[in-house]
């Protein structure tokens, strides 16, 4: 396993390319993670040269980008809306690009919140919004993850229904905390979709800690994905207040490799 951490937990607020590379290395990091909050998300709008830079700071510091991650739904309900299907497929599709662009081989999907896939109907929004962007995925070589607030049966249930080798599940650690879900008992039933893991801790609402302050078993959760051999990276979302803090997380998740 592998340890990086989420553009959020970097800075809370825009950072250039370059600088975000340069953070991530003070902080102690193997990986980042860029993350679009909106539509009109600043890395959108990043050119060739902009993307070029931001891969050689990567190169030359030796940090990798193995993931995206999109949020951009926690406020727009139109990835789980039929009527928005058009424009969350376009979004998603843009997102994937810039994927490839950076050489990530992995998009966190987040359907928290207003795209929460809470009812039938939303369900099959989803699945079908994800059949729609799947092909480009595949063509990129991209894995479109899911996080999201279903129990794992249900998100399992649908990732099947996807059925797509380029669709699966990214796992939050916090979040299944918040939720009331034990995150052993989870990692074992996603094992088979698991592509990602973000670790934070957390108590009984949404809202990231630093490891240790919340209900995480920090211990128990990191030999759930020992036993499912589970080799992928582990993403640290724990807020952005205090480097000190974030580098405790980072040394933190170290002694458990």
């Amino acid at each position: 396993m592998k340890i990086g951490i989420t553009q959020y937990s970097v800075s809370p607020s825009y950072i250039d390319g370059q600088s975000l590379v340069r953070r991530v290395s003070e902080l102690g990091a193997s990986g980042v993670e860029p993350f679009f909050a909106a539509a009109d998300d600043a890395l959108f709008s990043w050119s060739a040269s902009d993307i070029r830079q931001f891969m050689a700071e990567a190169e030359n510091r030796g940090i990798a980008v193995p993931s995206t991650a999109v949020g951009i739904f926690n406020c727009d309900s139109s990835l789980v809306e039929k009527t928005g299907q058009t424009k969350a497929v376009a979004l998603i599709e843009r997102a994937l690009e810039f994927s490839a662009a950076v050489h990530a081989h992995i998009m966190l999907l987040c359907t928290y919140l207003q795209s929460e896939p809470n009812t039938t109907e939303k369900k099959k929004n989803l699945l079908d919004t994800i059949r729609r962007t799947e092909p480009l995925a595949r063509k990129l070589g991209i894995d479109i993850a899911l996080e999201s607030p279903l129990p794992a049966e249900e998100l399992v249930k649908l990732v099947d229904a996807a059925d797509s080798d380029h669709i699966g599940i990214y796992y939050d650690l916090g979040n299944a905390i918040a939720l009331g879900f034990d995150p052993v008992e989870e990692i074992a039933i996603v094992s088979r979709h698991l592509r990602a893991v973000h670790i934070k801790d957390s108590v009984n609402k949404l809202g990231g800690l630093h490891l240790g302050k919340g209900y995480l078993n920090m211990p128990a959760a990191m030999d759930a994905l020992k036993k499912i051999s589970y080799d992928g990276w582990l993403m640290i979302e724990t807020p952005a207040d205090n480097d000190d803090d974030v580098r405790a997380d980072i040394e933190l998740v170290k002694q458990f490799l």
